[in-house]
């Protein structure tokens, strides 16, 4: 009995000495980060059998164990990813934020609005220096800006990528760290003892890896963990697959894990934020700042290359956007349009080139079919063949436009201010125009017969018309017409002159004056011509011609044609109810203009669509088929050749990074294009550019300038706000489970002191009971 009891008293005196020295251990990790509250457990020790009475053992010291909850250790580790990620997300959104610096005021947004207050302040006093100089300064302001954002973000994917490596290095060392300590726990534990603190370490470790990637961890074997990272493994007991940050051709990031085919998908923690920041965020903001950019440049281009500067018509006009040509043998290429390296699309689509007679202040209109698929050299031979006019590709790759001595060229959608060069409307030569139009509906033989007299010498001439000389003469055109008539030798040498224009035809004197004059007299071609009610009537010249001049700019929404005719015969200004209709391309009568009794000769009138007319003293007549025709032109360059060449541009450039002012017009702002009509006052193409404020544009979404750009401001504002909304509550989340953690885990000082007592009693009680053993044997030993 005494044995056992001593033995009993003993085991007692051991294990509270062994908690004792746990709840010391206890205390001293208090404030140790990852260390787990341990304790030792207690079991009653198997009784034995004493003559049929089952006598205690005593106190047995069980396992020391760490008091944790696995389960709640696992949620920890993975709400550690998504605060990881919110927070890495919050804080890159709100330095992107600064980068826009719209909360400073000094965002594009202002400079877009000022922009075009600019534009609104000139085009009041298109000749004002002080305003074309600011509108020039405000605009390399905007540009630079839009350099500044766009260096910004740029920035930003470089340090997103620069911490993206950082984050996996950091990965790759806690995951080595992590093996190590697993072989570590397994060493210590093949002998049967539980590695508490190791243990510690590795959640620790683990919780740390978790803040970076989102991880999934699952049992081993014997003490080890095994790691995945979105569905790689990373850790496998004692080894370890490391990660790697790939960039794409793109610019975009990936994360590679050794061995794998494919990146890894959808990740969180500080890793995920940072790829997803730099892959989504960034990007996009990048690609629409590029796309806003972009736009801009193409529709402030389009206007302004169409526009004629304040210096007036070109001389030479060299395109900023440099042609990437092949040459051979010293001479260009088969290089397409498409083809050449332009930061744009060629359309298909026609471009107007006016050439200005600089002595006469003659205006002629030139159209020139524009494909992308066309080659350089074609574009070059197309504009070398209009007159007064050469094109070439510099060195450099540059198309470059000259005019020769005497002229100036323009592209502007200006209607010819005196459109009747041919004198087909009241000039001064004897004129009798055809009352049809073509085609004409000759049959082989016809004849026309007519009565010159030029120079005060009578003719007679008598011209037949021959199916060998027209491709179809029962559709013949007046340009057909017009070469059989002059390549008769009686006709010419008669005085008189034949003249194809707008599909009529139209026989006149040579010279004008009023002994001039010509009678149609008969011939069987009189009615398919529309002559039949001209026939024995003579016209006669003028001493002068009507002078018919065309003002105002063109606003209609499609190309047009006017043709303006009398309706009867007389003098403008004095004629009673002598009119002059307007017919547009479809035939329709769109006007009708009073220049009969009471009208003052030279004053404007409203033709349509925002354009003027005013007639001249002299005589008209619808007889004689007098008439001119206007054309009217809304886009003079419906290829966007010249925004995309670089002709007359206001700004260079395709994107946010590269957008500029055109050097020209820093350097000489009296270049910058104001007007449409090529008139000194006209502010017909700043109009327009103030238009571009508030219009929809397809390649913005439906939406104007401020308007995509507020909504990208707005997606920053809200990237910031749901990151910073989204992370407060994971935060508290992560928060809440800590704080149950500690709970359970954590090491309560008053607790353990409590404990502490307990078991500093236990032992003391223990002892007292070895104490009264002792004394007890000696009673024993001393009685027998």
């Amino acid at each position: 009995m005494g044995s056992i009891g001593m033995n009993t008293g003993l085991q007692a005196l051991l294990t509270a000495q062994y908690a004792l020295d746990t709840v010391g251990n206890n205390i001293a990790n208090a404030s140790t980060p990852g260390y787990s509250r341990q304790k030792v457990g207690l079991a009653a020790g198997i009784g034995l059998d004493r003559g049929n009475i089952l006598v205690g053992t005593g106190v047995l010291a069980g396992d020391l164990t760490r008091v944790v909850d696995d389960l709640l250790n696992r949620r920890i580790v993975g709400q550690l990813s998504i605060v990881g990620r919110l927070d890495q997300q919050l804080q890159r959104a709100n330095e992107i934020q600064s980068i826009f610096g719209d909360l400073d005021g000094v965002g594009i947004g202002s400079m877009l609005d000022n922009f075009f207050d600019q534009i609104s302040s000139l085009s009041i006093d298109p000749s004002d220096p002080v305003r074309r100089s600011s509108l020039v300064q405000g605009s390399e302001i905007l540009a630079t800006r839009f350099n500044e954002v766009n260096a910004g973000l740029e920035e930003a994917q470089t340090s997103t990528k620069s911490q993206a490596e950082i984050v996996v290095r950091q990965i790759n060392d806690l995951a080595a760290q992590i093996a190590d300590l697993n072989v570590k726990i397994n060493e210590v534990e093949g002998g049967q003892v539980t590695a508490n603190s190791l243990r510690d370490q590795r959640q620790q470790m683990l919780e740390q890896l978790s803040e970076l990637v989102p991880i999934q961890v699952n049992d081993s074997g014997p003490g080890g963990v095994r790691v995945h990272v979105g569905g790689a493994l990373l850790v496998d007991a004692s080894t370890t697959l490391p990660l790697e940050l790939q960039v794409a051709d793109d610019g975009t990031l990936a994360v590679m894990a050794e061995g794998a085919n494919s990146p890894l998908k959808n990740l969180s923690g500080k890793l995920g934020g940072l790829l997803n920041i730099s892959n989504d965020f960034v990007s996009d903001l990048k690609s629409g700042l590029d796309g806003l950019a972009s736009q801009l440049i193409l529709e402030v281009n389009r206007v302004h290359t169409t526009g004629v500067p304040g210096s007036g018509p070109f001389n030479k006009l060299v395109a900023a956007t440099p042609l990437k040509v092949a040459y051979e043998g010293g001479v260009l290429g088969v290089q397409k349009l498409s083809d050449s390296g332009l930061p744009f699309e060629i359309s298909n689509g026609e471009l107007t080139v006016n050439v200005h007679d600089t002595v006469t202040g003659l205006v002629v209109k030139h159209t020139v079919a524009i494909d992308p698929d066309m080659q350089v050299q074609e574009l070059v031979d197309a504009i070398s063949s209009i007159p007064d006019v050469q094109a070439y590709v510099d060195d450099a790759g540059h198309f470059t436009m000259t005019s020769s001595t005497g002229h100036a060229f323009e592209f502007s959608n200006l209607v010819v201010p005196h459109p009747d060069v041919a004198g087909t409307f009241g000039g001064a030569k004897a004129s009798i125009g055809t009352g049809a139009s073509e085609p004409f509906a000759l049959v082989d033989g016809d004849t026309l017969d007519l009565s010159v007299m030029a120079g005060g010498i009578p003719s007679t001439v008598s011209v037949a018309f021959s199916a060998s000389d027209f491709a179809a003469i029962g559709s013949a055109t007046a340009e057909e017409l017009a070469a059989v008539l002059n390549g008769d030798a009686a006709f010419a040498a008669s005085g008189a002159v034949a003249v194809a224009k707008d599909g009529g035809l139209f026989v006149q004197t040579t010279s004008g004056g009023t002994t001039e004059s010509l009678t149609i007299t008969g011939g069987s071609a009189v009615g398919a011509l529309g002559l039949a009610g001209a026939v024995g009537q003579t016209v006669t010249g003028a001493l002068d011609s009507v002078d018919v001049e065309i003002g105002g700019s063109y606003d209609g929404a499609g190309d047009e044609v006017y043709t303006l005719r009398p309706t009867g015969e007389g003098s403008i200004g004095t004629t009673p109810g002598l009119t002059v209709e307007v017919v547009d391309s479809s035939g329709q009568v769109v006007g009708s203009l009073d220049v009969g009794e009471g009208y003052v000769p030279g004053t404007s009138l409203q033709l349509a669509n925002g354009l003027t007319a005013s007639f001249g003293i002299g005589d008209v007549s619808a007889l004689a088929g007098d008439r001119l025709s206007v054309e009217a032109t809304a886009d003079s360059d419906t290829s966007d050749v010249l925004a995309v060449l670089g002709l007359n541009t206001y700004f260079e450039g395709s994107d946010a990074g590269s957008i500029k002012v055109r050097d020209e017009l820093v350097d000489d702002p009296s270049l910058l294009a104001s007007s449409s009509s090529g008139s000194g006052g006209n502010n017909g193409t700043l109009l327009a550019l103030l238009e571009l404020q508030d219009r929809s544009l397809e390649a913005l979404g439906g939406q104007d300038f401020g308007e995509r750009y507020g909504q990208m401001i707005a997606g920053v504002g809200f990237e910031v706000g749901s990151a910073d909304a989204s992370s407060r509550s994971s935060r508290a989340v992560l928060e809440s489970l800590q704080s149950r953690r500690d709970s359970i885990s954590g090491v309560n000082v008053d607790e353990e002191l409590v404990s502490l007592i307990r078991f500093e009693q236990s032992f003391q009680a223990a002892s007292r009971y070895i104490a009264a053993l002792g004394e007890m044997e000696d009673t024993i030993l001393s009685l027998i």
